[in-house]
C-alpha cells in the first residue's frame, strides 16, 4: 500500500512496526557495534556502555556478549599478548600493564602472556626487534645507532638491562670512538 508521493515526488510507504526494544537490547546492539572496531575487554565496555544506559543495563548487556562468546577477558587478553609479544615484538612487562590497564586481572594477564610467550625470553625479542630494525638505526655514526636502539627498546618497554645486552648483542660491544672518529663528528 502506497501513500501519497512525498515533497520530492517519490512515493511515501508507511512505517513497519518495530517491537519495542529494551534497555538491555539496545545496550547489548551498541556493544557489538563497538566490537566490529576491535576486541575490548569486559571494563572496556562497561565503560563505554554505562554512561549510556545506566550501570544495571550495561553489566546485563555485557553479560549476554560474553555468554554469547563475542566478548571475554581471556580472549582478548591472549589475542592481544600474542599480538605485541609476536608482532611488535614488545616486552612481556608492557603487555602487562597495558592489559592490566584495559581492565584484564594480573591472574588472566599472566597466564595469556605464558601462553604467548612460547618459550621467548624478553632478551630474544629485542635482539629481534634490533635485527629487523637495524638499517633504520644508522650504520654510520655507531653512537646515533645506540642511542636510537636504545630508545626504541625502552617505547617497546624493555629495561635497561635488557636493552644493553641485545644493543651489545647486535651492534656490537661498545668502544670509545678513537680520535680520527672525534674529530670527524666535531665538525659535524
Amino acid at each position: 500500500m502506497v501513500k501519497k508521493p512525498d515533497n520530492f515526488g517519490h512515493p511515501v510507504r508507511p512505517a513497519l512496526p518495530v517491537a519495542p526494544h529494551t534497555p538491555v537490547e539496545r545496550a547489548s546492539r551498541a556493544g557489538i557495534r563497538l566490537l566490529k572496531f576491535k576486541d575490548r575487554t569486559r571494563a572496556e565496555l562497561l565503560a563505554r556502555l554505562t554512561p549510556t544506559f545506566g550501570a544495571q543495563v550495561a553489566r546485563d548487556a555485557v553479560d549476554g556478549l560474553e555468554a554469547a562468546g563475542l566478548t571475554g577477558d581471556r580472549r582478548v587478553a591472549r589475542e592481544f599478548a600474542l599480538q605485541r609479544l609476536a608482532g611488535k615484538l614488545e616486552s612481556a612487562a608492557l603487555v602487562r600493564r597495558t592489559l592490566r590497564r584495559r581492565g584484564v586481572s594480573r591472574d588472566e594477564a599472566l597466564a595469556a602472556i605464558s601462553q604467548a610467550d612460547i618459550g621467548r625470553s624478553d632478551l630474544d625479542r629485542a635482539r629481534e626487534l634490533l635485527t629487523r630494525s637495524r638499517e633504520r638505526l644508522g650504520a654510520a655514526d655507531p653512537v646515533a645507532a645506540r642511542r636510537r636502539a636504545s630508545g626504541l627498546l625502552a617505547r617497546r618497554g624493555f629495561d635497561a638491562d635488557t636493552a644493553s645486552r641485545a644493543i651489545d648483542d647486535v651492534l656490537g660491544p661498545w668502544r670509545e670512538p678513537d680520535n680520527n672518529e672525534r674529530t670527524i663528528h666535531a665538525d659535524l
